[in-house]
């Protein structure tokens, strides 16, 4: 069996934007610094409390700009 890397994201506590940014910023951070891993990991997993209220607006990506969204960098 050959060895894999794994990377672990936890506890974004998302609000509304208009709420509180701070943990967007967070977010978007953490999965920079996993897009600049080196080796990248092969799988990125995520555990805790994605929102901080669990309430629609929190959790719909639609809502949030574009530029701000999460994304996984292409190798």
């Amino acid at each position: 069996m050959s060895p894999f890397r794994f990377a672990y994201i936890s506890d974004s506590h998302l609000y509304r934007k208009d709420l509180n940014e701070r943990f967007v910023r967070s977010i978007l951070r953490a999965v920079d610094d996993v897009n600049h891993l080196d080796p990248k990991p092969d799988f990125i997993l995520y555990g805790g409390d994605l929102a901080q209220l669990g309430q629609a607006e929190e959790l719909d990506p639609r809502r949030r700009d574009p530029e701000e969204r999460p994304r996984r960098r292409s190798t």
